[in-house]
């Protein structure tokens, strides 16, 4: 199975995610109950019963999260590969102001089988404080592995260590110590690092490494903390190199660590290092995406112009027929360092993407992008961005998400606040439109077209609404919104 890449860098080595503080719940622990939980895909079942004996992959995860949409292609994958072999998964999202049942039925329909394994929808939050608040997990997306025995096994990211875990336990070859040592030593790398002693971070990493060298989250870690933290930069330099030299077998994991360490500016030196190893792994499995794009990135980086260009114009040969994935190399190419010579390219994919799936709004908005950001074409732009809000008419999250970029990103801001408002105004008629979130984009909508008076009154109402971790940062741009009236 291929590893799950191209995380950002935060979130790959992201340690709170792996469920390290104390814990009543932990490896060898019984798995909490699933009983309470509406089932929106799927038969219902039990991993805490397990009356079939199975092994149950749960995850953690909610609709608003970036990193578990980026993560449903990898548990659908997990889901079909290890279907016979008893192995099933379900992924479990609780209530929330973003994340009513309604948001998450018309999500899990518009995925379709896409997202091809069980989901449950924990209405009181009962099941998410025995699972998550239980194991001192911190973050979405977290998963958990129930043995056939009803057992917690395995706790962590989905990115990365759940598929081999699984294959472990499945070949019968689980080692609940070594799971367990494994969790021991990252939390004395979260201890190291909390306490803001780096030198000691990276020789707890070091531990770590020599038990599981093929961690690639912690070698991602210990290159950025000597690159960045520790200024230095001829041992991040020699330390990439080395991580290269001990992955060169696996093409996936080679890619990982060249996504994390490739920086437009580059200032340790590691984008020619990247180069050559993408090279041979591109060499080794052509046709795989994810080794495609870490290349191209790589080849972009290093003023490969020629080549970059070759490469492109391969995969989008090479995806004709996948509009997810044409569509996703087309913002690849949009991006800034790109963008210049891959425009037209960026174009062509994205509209072989629409012709594959014409009635998809997310072609329209990276359409939008790429016509705005490489074509500089204002009035196409205009009128993707336009067609993509008919047809995410009743998407509450796709309306948010479009608008919110809209008034944010540095490219846009400030250029198309009719749009946005024309957004927002969808947004408040679904279903989700008097949640705190859809209201606070609606109130910025309005703003930012000179209605300062309606946006007062639309932001009041969504701090009446907000839940507590929501409502200083609202009353910060209320203050800022009064100050301009």
């Amino acid at each position: 199975m291929k590893r799950l890449i191209a995380m950002p860098l935060l979130l790959a080595v992201g340690l709170l995610n792996s469920s390290l503080i104390a814990a009543d719940l932990d490896i060898g622990s019984d798995a909490p109950s699933l009983d309470g939980a509406v089932w929106v895909k799927g038969e219902a079942f039990d991993p805490a019963k397990n009356e079939d004996k199975q092994v149950t992959v749960v995850e953690f995860w909610a609709t608003w999260c970036g990193p578990c949409i980026m993560s449903i292609p990898h548990l659908t994958e997990i889901a079909h590969e290890f279907a016979d072999k008893g192995v099933r998964v379900v992924g479990v999202t609780r209530k929330d102001p973003r994340n009513k049942l309604s948001t998450v039925k018309r999500f899990v329909k518009k995925q379709g089988d896409a997202m091809d394994y069980s989901i449950a929808f924990d209405e009181e939050g009962d099941i998410a404080k025995s699972y998550m608040e239980a194991s001192g997990s911190m973050g979405i997306p977290t998963a958990f592995i129930v043995d056939q025995t009803g057992t917690i096994a395995w706790i962590g990211s989905p990115f990365e260590g759940l598929d081999e875990t699984l294959k472990l336990i499945v070949d019968g070859k689980y080692d609940a110590k070594k799971i367990k040592e494994f969790r021991s030593l990252d939390k004395k790398i979260e201890d190291a690092y909390m306490s803001g002693d780096f030198e000691k971070t990276v020789a707890r990493i070091d531990e770590l490494l020599e038990k599981n060298p093929a961690r690639i989250s912690s070698r991602l870690m210990k290159f950025d903390l000597l690159a960045r933290q520790l200024n230095q930069g001829k041992k991040a330099k020699k330390w990439a190199l080395v991580s290269f030299k001990a992955l060169k077998h696996d093409a996936d994991a080679t890619s990982e660590f060249a996504q994390g360490i490739l920086s437009e500016e580059d200032k340790v030196g590691s984008n020619k290092l990247a180069v050559s190893a993408m090279r041979k792994a591109y060499k080794k499995e052509p046709n795989n995406l994810d080794v495609t794009m870490a290349y191209f990135r790589a080849l972009v980086l290093t003023n490969k112009r020629k080549k970059s260009l070759q490469i492109a114009e391969r995969t989008v040969e090479l995806l004709k027929g996948d509009s997810e994935k044409l569509c996703k190399f087309a913002r690849v190419m949009s991006e800034p360092a790109t963008r210049k010579r891959c425009g037209d390219l960026a174009l062509h994919a994205v509209e072989l993407a629409i012709a594959v799936d014409p009635e998809e709004p997310a072609h329209y908005i990276s359409k939008f992008f790429i016509l705005h950001e490489c074509k500089n074409d204002q009035a196409g732009a205009i009128d993707a961005g336009q067609y993509a809000l008919q047809l995410a008419v009743d998407d509450a999250q796709t309306l948010n998400d479009f608008a919110w970029e809209l008034m944010n990103k540095e490219t846009t801001k400030g250029q198309f606040n009719e749009l946005a408002l024309a957004a927002t105004k969808l947004l408040i008629k679904t279903s989700e439109g008097d949640t705190a979130t859809s209201l606070d984009t609606y109130a910025l909508a309005l703003f930012e077209n000179g209605k300062v008076d309606d946006a007062i009154r639309v932001l009041k109402q969504a701090i009446e609404k907000a839940p507590g971790n929501m409502v200083s940062e609202l009353r910060e741009t209320l203050r800022r919104f009064e100050d301009a009236n």
